[in-house]
């Protein structure tokens, strides 16, 4: 199952940040099948995004490198963890 989402911030009076993304979970490890043959590796979570800034009705597109850091990963987590509390209450 996988979450998207949109993060819109406001920058300023006339400029916002938008960021339109993507979490898969990923799956875990089996270690063994059912039959004992080996199992297979799981697969990692994974995080696509793209993002945009408009300023005064004029979008921009904005590259990886522009917004590498902790800052938008911790967004980021904090959005999804809204979006699970409000679609998955009881999965804690």
């Amino acid at each position: 199952m996988s979450i998207v989402g949109k993060l819109k911030i406001q920058v300023g009076t006339n400029a916002e940040l938008q960021i339109d993304y993507t979490w898969s979970p990923g799956t875990p490890d089996v270690y063994y099948l059912p039959n004992g043959d080996p199992g297979y590796p799981g697969d990692p979570e994974e995080l696509e995004w793209s993002a945009s800034l408009r300023v005064g009705g004029v979008e921009v597109p904005l590259d990886e490198d522009w917004l590498k850091g902790s800052w938008f990963e911790d967004q980021i987590a904090e959005d999804l963890e809204r979006q699970r509390e409000r679609d998955c209450p009881d999965m804690d």
